[in-house]
């Protein structure tokens, strides 16, 4: 049996989703992609642009993520699709989505940074939609960066699920949640403590 590699992903864009639509992704296009791979501590950037050192080219993500768990924050709500319809097609080995296990089993649209603060991993360095912005000022730099620390914050937060080591309370239903990883599958449920 092949080993699937844990692969977490985040995307910024090259324009802002509400002023060009949530579902138009070729429109939203994909400023920088940034895939860190748990398992060997490697990092991969992506980005449409040639000329910026260090990174490689968006047609080279999809062949990446192929067949392995991708691992995010909403990424089957957005960056999935987003890759998909700008980069390429690609078959994932499985899934991994924070917001997907957590929504599933209470109805919370849950923000990254909140469960960042929850796990005790940091906080983000800015807020996703000013990376179109800055991108198109040309300081690509800053969002490739802060697209890292969001990967890095996303990859915190997996470890500790599958060390069984989050829990945080629902406010909505004041009942505790935990996130945990059971052969490779990200899981949520109620717990009692």
């Amino acid at each position: 049996m092949v080993r699937l590699r844990n692969l977490v992903l985040d995307c910024e864009t090259v324009n802002n989703p509400n002023a060009v639509g949530w579902e138009n992704y070729k429109a939203i296009g994909i400023s920088v992609a940034v895939v860190w791979d748990i398992d060997t501590d490697k990092w991969y950037v992506f980005t449409g642009q040639p000329h910026i050192e260090g990174t490689n080219p968006l047609s080279k993500l999809p062949q990446l993520l192929n067949g392995n768990n991708i691992i995010g924050h909403n990424i089957l709500g957005f960056d999935i699709p987003l890759v998909k319809a700008v980069a390429g097609d690609f078959k994932p080995g499985k899934f991994s989505d924070f917001w997907r296990v957590i929504y599933d089993l209470t109805g919370d649209k849950i923000k990254l940074n909140d469960l960042a603060y929850y796990a005790g991993v940091g906080q983000k360095t800015m807020h996703g939609r000013e990376a179109p912005r800055l991108w198109q000022l040309g300081k690509y730099d800053d969002v490739i960066e802060y697209c890292k620390d969001d990967v890095l914050i996303e990859g915190l937060i997996y470890i500790r699920a599958k060390r069984r080591e989050l829990v945080f309370l629902d406010k909505y239903k004041n009942k505790w949640v935990a996130l945990w990883v059971e052969n490779g599958e990200l899981k949520a449920g109620y717990v009692h403590l």
